[in-house]
């Protein structure tokens, strides 16, 4: 079991929600540096050379080694702050989740219009950012939401 899938394991998760939950922002960052330092150094992982492949397209081909490892180790980083943060709106409970996202007043009659048609609306987000905030946050909202995902993704490894 690689350390990807020791995370993605229920127990993984568990002590995850555990130990962020418990951790300090300050302390919570210097975790999260150090560790995503350590997975930032494995250029071999699956992981990287995903994250280094989807870079090289964003910054071009001018882009430096220096400059993608960089961005690498940054989404790395922003991965694990986002997951922190998630588990941290968690123990604070509902009304912390629902202060977490604002609707623009053109947002929210789509949404009441949508509601009251009862179609549905697609909404698409980057797994990398606080996609799992936002739609817990559309739930509470009272807006139903359903999350489609392949039933066995690969993932890649760490």
């Amino acid at each position: 079991m690689n350390f990807q899938q020791f995370l993605a394991s229920g127990f993984g998760t568990r002590l995850w929600m555990t130990v962020s939950q418990a951790l300090p922002p300050a302390a919570a960052h210097k975790i999260i540096d150090w560790g995503t330092a350590i997975v930032a150094r494995r250029h071999n992982t699956r992981l990287y050379r995903a994250i280094h492949d989807n870079q090289s397209h964003v910054l071009g081909p001018d882009a430096t080694s220096a400059q993608l490892h960089a961005n690498v180790r940054a989404v790395l980083q922003h991965g694990a702050q986002t997951s922190y943060d998630l588990m941290q709106v968690l123990a604070l409970g509902e009304e912390t989740a629902r202060q977490g996202l604002s609707f623009t007043s053109e947002t929210q009659q789509h949404i009441e219009m949508a509601l009251t048609y009862q179609s549905g609306v697609l909404v698409c987000g980057c797994h990398l950012s606080n996609f799992n905030l936002g739609m817990l946050t559309f739930s509470l909202s009272g807006f139903p939401v359903q999350i489609l995902s392949r039933a066995q993704p690969t993932g890649a490894s760490v």
